[in-house]
């Protein structure tokens, strides 16, 4: 993630199931609550299928520190959706993308993500920082991939994807599900939205950040002219695209697969999934992501297996 040192006035709003409620006012970042215990939510229900609900204290965004392309280092048990995707040989890996946990056996990511043999990738659950190993019961192999049918290269169309784990994910405060938006016509427009991931740290950089970033963004119109930008012919990108904007701010390099999460009924939910942009924080040009809403259908067609999936979609 790559961000800049804007500030604003901080307010303290106490509340469960709760996460990144936003204040915009004048297009500028005013605010941003503090949350409240969530330990009596989950309790001994950790391992429910709940979604959308982040477990952690006091977290503020008045300002916006260093370059996810600029963002700050995420709290435990902040972002628990959020996974790292590796490719490793004889025990020596390397990062490529993030992905979201959505259900008890899937992961959402991008398809330009895993044009790879999979047998050589794995995903890690939990994980902040490097420096912090997780346990190898935080470490999933893959047991098959999905790439949309009608995924392109070319403009990067339908750039989605799930990857179902070798075993059940076992939920708790530092990894749980993300919501999917319940309203596909729902299109965010102007609402802020968290990018999180792992990636550079500037355009020109290729080395993964070793500790998870976040970063806000502003949800743009698909016809806003920093969305246009990234077309050659300066049109308005569909409504399978969703555009987020941050000055000096953005996702860049190895975040791309990761979630783009905003509020939506109380709790978080997946508006996108990090897809491309014309390099990384460039004062012209939105970051461009996957609209999750506008693949609701062939999500649920495809995770019929998954307990938590189909208790949400019933």
């Amino acid at each position: 993630l790559v961000s800049s040192n804007i500030t604003g006035e901080m307010s303290k709003v106490q509340i469960l199931t709760f996460c990144f409620t936003f204040i915009i006012q004048l297009f500028e970042y005013e605010a941003f609550p503090t949350y409240s215990s969530l330990a009596d939510e989950l309790g001994k229900e950790s391992n429910s299928c709940n979604c959308g609900i982040s477990k952690f204290g006091a977290m503020s965004c008045g300002s916006r520190e260093g370059r996810i392309i600029g963002g700050r280092v995420v709290k435990e048990n902040e972002i628990p959706w959020q996974v790292n995707i590796e490719m490793c040989f004889f025990d020596i890996c390397e990062r490529l993308c993030g992905g979201s946990v959505i259900g008890r056996k899937y992961i959402l990511t991008a398809a330009h993500c895993i044009l790879h043999n999979t047998h050589h990738l794995q995903v890690s659950l939990g994980l902040l920082n490097d420096s912090n190993p997780i346990s190898d019961e935080r470490v999933y192999s893959i047991e098959s991939t999905k790439l949309h049918n009608d995924w392109n290269a070319v403009g990067a169309q339908n750039d989605i994807a799930l990857l179902k784990l070798d075993r059940d994910i076992e939920f708790d405060t530092a990894v749980r599900p993300i919501c999917l938006p319940s309203n596909p016509d729902n299109l965010f427009a102007k609402k802020p939205a968290v990018v999180s991931g792992w990636g550079t740290t500037s355009e020109e950089n290729y080395e993964s950040s070793p500790v998870m970033k976040r970063t806000i963004l502003r949800v743009l119109e698909n016809g806003d002219d920093k969305c246009r930008n990234n077309d050659p012919y300066r049109r308005p990108l569909s409504n399978k695209y969703i555009c987020a904007f941050g000055t000096d701010t953005d996702a860049c390099h190895i975040d791309s697969g990761g979630p783009l999460t905003l509020v939506e009924n109380n709790t978080c939910s997946l508006a996108g999934i990090v897809s491309f942009g014309n390099g990384c924080a460039k004062k012209d040009f939105a970051g461009v992501y996957t609209r999750v809403s506008a693949h609701l259908d062939w999500i649920r067609e495809n995770t019929l297996d998954d307990e938590c999936l189909n208790r949400r979609h019933t």
